[in-house]
């Protein structure tokens, strides 16, 4: 048994006895005698964890009496034994034959070592290889790491040793004691070292960690459905209350939660509950989880919390990161789950029935997130969805879960917790699977299957009095409009569309408009403001052009039509203030089409000129002058196709932003040119516009 601490199976147990009585009657006891008071041969849990001296006094120390805290030792674990030169080399080289001859790639010549004692395999590494097969998943102590290429598929776990982070840690001391810290961006110096950093002063006091909680809860979690809020609550309560015992991990996922919680206050909330900006406060928890990350070895991880603070960060930041960098760091995120193996459904691993359910809804987290960037970014995501055999989060509440449960329940018929994300996963797979290439009937079948599942399995349960409910009721129902639309439209490249044509999608353009308004109008979604934003409705850029380029046809659209279609356009002008900015390719081709639209066909019910109008003849006045485009002869962008830039400017020359249009000469507006607006609104969210 340890002196003082635990015993060798790990249980605390008592250094000494209590004694009965005092029998010199002294209050101090045992601390005011003239014995010698005895020490352990290690520090102390809570000084190892704060980094201090120890002065290892049992049963309590200095430090401890001091701050009043609960003093414990625990013996450390034995270092992990260092492979020395002096190693039996037979022993090595039998494991390394084997190795090769179990892979087929040692020949069988009657030459084997001394050393070695098992049979070859004559099977080749490449025959029989089924590579949907789930590859080795070692997991301890709450971290894992997946491996599954084909070399470590053929090697037995028990050959594999799981990678150090603490001893990798000690190697970057340093060379961080070498170079110093010479960047100013944590995540920058993540990739090339950089000394960590307490953050005891940056830990909120426990009325703030609680309130900042449930702002979290209340505004982000339900569309963010990463965590398991009961047990998540129980560590963020003792960690608020113990800053210094937090375990680096644990730390960057609270501060990934407060950064976030800011990010979905108003500002006079921050204002009213904090007593401080919202900028401030938001800059304060963004560099506090930066450096937390940091801290965590976020890069290297193996630990599931970090990549779900790193995850969340970036949903945060997303639209504070341009498309190129915020794709980047996503490219990260996917890489560090596709190491942990969360690719992987974990039923299929083994992993128990909680763990594995977790990782379903980090990954469904996950690939939103990085298809959102990869699409503004324009290239292919990090994993395709169709590499991944992760089923579905079940439809299930969160107090139905907990750790160490043996068995999943039986997943509900209804609304639960999971409502809005699990709508989305099953929009975003059919969203991915629709093809340009297919007819329209194959397609509009596809979508009608979809539309199917969506409204018998969530869409019927959900109360629209619900702020949640109503708001995956939206989404949904837009998102289909969205998905009809695009289907159509994909197909009228350069061509005028048909009149039979028009009158199908304008409802559906308009409906999809109205989500937005209605989101943006509906006191009850306050809290999930954060999320609405900018366009956040599948389809919205799509249904502008459409319902302008339609106003530009005269005797297509009836007088009921046309004061609809105004209407909406309002509220969106309404909702929408970047639309009247300059600095974005389809900022300016759009302002510039509305002013067409309305001079072609203003309202029929003698409404005011609006407001936006007059703002974008004013931009206009600013900037008279542009170059004509050049258009091919068969009246479609002669650059489209692969696009040489990301930026505009490969498109447009330049304008404010590189771009140069002239809608009054150069582009006809009767003509349905889907492949230059597709290009336009992809610019667009390629520079940083739209993001949410």
């Amino acid at each position: 048994m340890e002196a003082n601490g635990r015993s060798p199976s790990g249980q605390l147990v008592p250094i000494a006895s209590a004694s009965p009585s005092n029998p010199s009657g002294s209050a101090a006891g045992s601390w005011t005698s003239n014995k010698t008071p005895s020490t352990m041969p290690y520090t102390c849990q809570n000084c190892a964890k704060r980094k201090i001296k120890c002065d290892k006094i049992a049963p309590i120390c200095s430090s401890c009496r001091k701050g009043r805290l609960d003093c414990f030792y625990q013996a450390p674990p034995p270092r992990r034994r260092k492979r020395k030169l002096s190693d039996d080399i037979n022993e090595k080289v039998a494991r390394y034959e084997r190795i090769l001859s179990e892979n087929g790639l040692l020949p069988d010549d009657g030459d084997a070592s001394p050393g070695r004692r098992e049979p070859e395999r004559t099977t080749s590494i490449m025959q029989g290889t089924d590579f949907k097969t789930p590859g080795t998943l070692l997991s301890k102590q709450g971290k894992s790491r997946y491996y599954d290429s084909n070399f470590w598929r053929h090697i037995r776990p028990d050959d594999i040793e799981p990678d150090s982070d603490e001893e990798d840690e000690e190697n970057e001391r340093g060379f961080d004691a070498q170079g110093g810290d010479y960047f100013s961006d944590p995540l920058t110096a993540a990739f090339l070292g950089s000394q960590q950093q307490n953050l005891r002063p940056y830990h909120p006091t426990y009325q703030e960690a609680m309130t900042m909680w449930k702002a979290y809860v209340d505004n982000v979690e339900p569309l963010q459905k990463i965590l398991h809020v009961p047990s998540t609550l129980e560590r963020l309560q003792v960690i608020a209350q113990q800053p210094d015992i937090a375990t680096k991990a644990d730390e960057s996922l609270m501060f990934a939660i407060y950064h976030f919680a800011i990010i979905s206050l108003p500002e006079d909330d921050c204002e009213r509950t904090f007593g401080q900006s919202k900028d401030a406060l938001t800059q304060r928890y963004r560099v506090a989880c930066r450096q937390a990350l940091v801290n965590a070895s976020f890069l290297k991880t193996s630990e599931l919390p970090v990549l779900q603070a790193f995850t969340l960060y970036l949903i945060a930041c997303k639209r504070y990161y341009d498309p190129h960098t915020l794709f980047v760091l996503t490219g990260a995120m996917m890489r560090i789950a596709q190491r942990m193996g969360i690719h992987r459904d974990g039923k299929g691993l083994g992993l128990p029935p909680f763990e594995a359910e977790i990782r379903r809804r980090t990954f469904y987290v996950c690939v939103p997130l990085e298809g959102t960037a990869s699409q503004m970014a324009g290239s292919e995501m990090a994993i395709l969805p169709d590499s991944a055999d992760v089923d579905k989060p079940m439809n299930i509440n969160d107090d139905q879960l907990w750790p160490g449960m043996t068995e999943l329940p039986k997943e509900q018929s209804g609304a639960t917790d999971m409502i809005y994300c699990l709508t989305r996963a099953t929009l975003g797979r059919a969203y991915v699977g629709l093809s340009t290439a297919a007819s329209l009937q194959t397609v509009a079948a596809h979508i009608d299957a979809v539309e199917r599942e969506v409204e018998e399995k969530y869409i019927r349960y959900c109360d629209i009095l619900n702020p949640l409910h109503f708001l995956t009721v939206s989404f949904a129902r837009a998102a289909i409009c969205a998905m009809r639309m695009r289907s159509q439209l994909s197909q009228l490249k350069g061509s005028i569309i048909p009149t039979e044509t028009i009158q199908e999608l304008i409802p559906l353009a308009l409906r999809i408009l109205d989500t937005d308004a209605a989101a943006h109008e509906t006191v009850n979604l306050k809290n999930f403001f954060w999320h609405i934003g900018s366009f956040f409705v599948w389809g919205s850029f799509d249904s502008i052009v459409f319902i302008l380029t339609t106003l530009r046809r005269p005797d297509v659209l009836s007088r009921k039509q046309i004061d609809d279609a105004w209407d909406r356009m309002i509220r969106a002008y309404k909702h929408h203030d970047e639309l009247l900015e300059t600095k974005r390719a389809v900022q300016v081709a759009i302002g510039r089409l509305t002013l067409r639209a309305w001079k072609s066909n203003p309202p029929t019910n003698n409404l005011p000129e609006p407001a936006f109008i007059a703002a974008l003849r004013t931009v206009r006045k600013v900037n008279p002058d542009a170059p004509v485009m050049d258009r091919s002869s068969s009246g479609t962008l002669s650059s489209l196709g692969p696009s040489p830039s990301s930026d505009a400017n490969a498109l447009f020359g330049t304008f404010s932003d590189g771009t140069n249009l002239n809608l009054d000469t150069d582009f006809n507006l009767d003509t349905a040119d889907w492949m230059f607006w597709e290009q336009v609104i992809k610019d667009y969210q390629m520079q940083g516009g739209g993001q949410q």
